[in-house]
């Protein structure tokens, strides 16, 4: 069992990359058909299609993720995640209209966001005593990072178009880059708890 205190801050940081990195997974299979369709690069049947195979990636990322969690740290995997997510944004952006780079970072997105959440909740455990108040503020943070990422994406295709989609979620990603960089620096400088 952690010992280590719940800081506020951390607390508050961990909170804040829950909301960053939920808003990008709901946001991306929210939209992710309507972007395709609206682009013109697939019509409805196979939009729907590629929002099945990024759930379906994520399913599989999953499964791979628990034989992975004992072999990897918290922090590696956490990284990896985001390196991949992001990785997969930047194909699509790269490729606009292509539909091999489109079911590519479709599925690598969801394969790459798989994890997030149970490692994200390991990493903050092995940092502080994980309460159910703690708990609380994590899933918070994520819920409304959901929602309001995924209307803010659907406010924006309204009036700039479907392009923003795609640039809004990579956007995310790279907060919560900023954001998972600053919960390692803060981390860090605090003594770790005994175990």
């Amino acid at each position: 069992d952690a010992t280590g205190e719940a800081d506020t801050s951390l607390v508050l940081l961990i909170a804040i990359f829950f909301f960053t990195f939920v808003g990008a997974e709901l946001g991306f299979g929210t939209w992710i058909a309507s972007y395709a369709q609206e682009t013109g690069s697939l019509n409805e049947e196979m939009s729907a299609l590629l929002t099945s195979a990024f759930w379906g990636g994520l399913t599989l990322g999953r499964l791979a993720g628990i034989p992975l969690s004992t072999r990897l740290s918290p922090r590696l995997m956490l990284t990896s995640d985001i390196a991949g997510s992001v990785a997969s944004l930047l194909l699509i952006l790269a490729f606009p209209g292509v539909e091999w780079a489109l079911w590519v970072g479709s599925i690598g997105m969801g394969v790459s966001v798989a994890t997030m959440f149970a490692t994200g909740l390991n990493y903050a455990e092995k940092r502080m005593t994980i309460t159910g108040k703690v708990t609380s503020a994590f899933l918070v943070g994520g819920s409304i990072g959901g929602m309001l990422v995924t209307w803010l994406i659907g406010q924006l295709f309204e009036r700039i178009g479907p392009q923003v989609t795609i640039v809004a979620i990579l956007v995310d990603m790279v907060l919560a880059a900023g954001v998972f960089a600053a919960i390692m620096i803060y981390a860090g400088r605090r003594p770790s708890p005994t175990r």
